[in-house]
């Protein structure tokens, strides 16, 4: 029973300090959120894997991206925890190693390594590669990634495919496609089609469309 006690005190020990590192995380303490997570990892092994994650995010978040990496090689390679350690290893420059851990992660399963694997063709220059892993993320259901579909065919001047990827990607991103949208039709001379959009994104809380609302409305005071 004594045994059974203990662990019971250690449990709530270290559910105690994780609470008080979340409370000082939300609020941007973020040094003492990391006292608070790493108290509570030294309290049990038995109960690593929460303080663990939680500092392997916020030292991510600071730039320690060493002790990120040291804290996600605890916590195995399943394909979420290979996702975010190819988002260190992104953050670092390493292309090649967040390349690899990012095709491990698709491979088990994580959508959203398909879409990182995109943001890495970007950033390679690799504009086919962009597009063939956008559209392999948002089969999988990684809305953003139609959102950036749009923003490439807006690019290259194809409009109705933009309008058409930033419709699908309206109900769950309205702050971006509408505002994008917004930008379209604002650019065609349909202001009136324009304003709809802007306002849609200004109540998705965009601040950049109340910038385009107040431009349009100057433009029609002159």
């Amino acid at each position: 029973m004594a045994d059974d006690g203990a662990v019971i005190d250690d449990a709530g020990e270290v559910f105690d300090a994780v609470m008080d590192g979340d409370a000082a995380y939300e609020e941007g303490r973020l040094d003492e959120a990391r006292a608070c997570y790493e108290r509570a990892l030294a309290v049990s092994d038995s109960y690593a894997d929460v303080p663990v994650s939680r500092l392997a995010v916020l030292a991510r978040e600071m730039g320690d991206y060493p002790t990120a990496r040291a804290m996600l090689a605890r916590l195995g390679d399943g394909p979420e925890n290979l996702n975010d350690r190819g988002t260190v290893a992104f953050a670092e420059g390493d292309l090649a190693a967040a390349e690899d851990v990012w095709l491990r992660a698709s491979e088990g399963g994580c959508a959203d390594a398909l879409f990182n694997l995109a943001l890495l063709a970007e950033e390679r220059g690799d504009r086919a590669g962009e597009v063939r892993w956008l559209l392999a993320a948002a089969g999988a259901g990684v809305t953003k990634a139609l959102v950036n579909l749009g923003f490439i065919a807006h690019r290259e001047g194809d409009l109705d495919r933009a309008i058409s990827w930033y419709r699908r990607a309206l109900e769950h991103h309205p702050e971006m496609a509408a505002f994008n949208l917004g930008v379209i039709y604002r650019d065609l001379g349909e202001i009136d089609t324009a304003r709809d959009w802007f306002l849609q994104a200004a109540e998705a809380f965009n601040v950049s469309a109340l910038e385009e609302l107040e431009a349009l409305d100057d433009d029609e005071d002159e």
